[in-house]
């Protein structure tokens, strides 16, 4: 990562270039796949483009072996690849829908005012003697 960020000039860490970067293998192949997250989409690939050439040196350098190659230069996304703005909108008015739906049965459960004669009778055990009207107005 060292040669990667003086080669570019980044004003970052190794230990926050390494935290942008995911390298993981294709399958069961011997192909490596590198992703870096950036702001810039320009900027991601030109970090994933120089990895891999380092990497490239790199191996070469230590293991004498000449066929190591970049099948594929990284190019930048043409669409933004996160925040999935729909599908966190999707995800946020389900979650709130069901925790509404969760406190409204939680309050209806929990209350134990008496509202009706057959409310007396169901938690005091009480006789009912009279009801008093409303009167509106």
């Amino acid at each position: 990562m060292q040669p990667v960020i003086e080669r570019l000039r980044l004003p970052l860490t190794v230990d926050q270039l390494k935290n942008s970067v995911d390298v993981a293998a294709k399958g069961n192949t011997e192909i490596i796949e590198i992703s870096v997250k950036n702001s810039d989409p320009r900027k991601a690939a030109e970090i994933a483009n120089a990895i891999a050439d380092s990497f490239v040196e790199n191996i070469v350098k230590i293991m004498n072996i000449d066929n190591v190659q970049v099948i594929d230069k990284a190019i930048p996304p043409t669409s933004k690849i996160s925040p999935k703005t729909s599908l966190n909108i999707a995800v946020a008015a389900i979650l709130g829908f069901m925790i509404s739906v969760f406190i409204v049965f939680l309050l209806e459960y929990m209350d134990r005012t008496i509202k009706s004669p057959e409310d007396i009778k169901k938690y005091l055990d009480l006789p009912v003697l009279g009801v008093i009207p409303e009167i509106k107005n």
